[in-house]
């Protein structure tokens, strides 16, 4: 399921996403890895002093 971070959600269902994105490593690709981010996170998030 692709959802924006606009696309309402449960929160366990939010919750459990985050902890799966969290939880494995990212694409190598940093495309694919940002879209990930961007499924969940619409605020800048401080990685390693890298805002993405």
């Amino acid at each position: 399921m692709t959802t924006s971070p606009t696309t309402p959600t449960s929160g366990a269902d939010l919750v459990t996403r985050l902890l799966d994105l969290w939880s494995r490593p990212l694409p190598a690709d940093d495309t694919a890895a940002l879209a990930e981010f961007g499924e969940l996170y619409s605020d800048p998030v401080d990685v390693r002093s890298s805002t993405s």
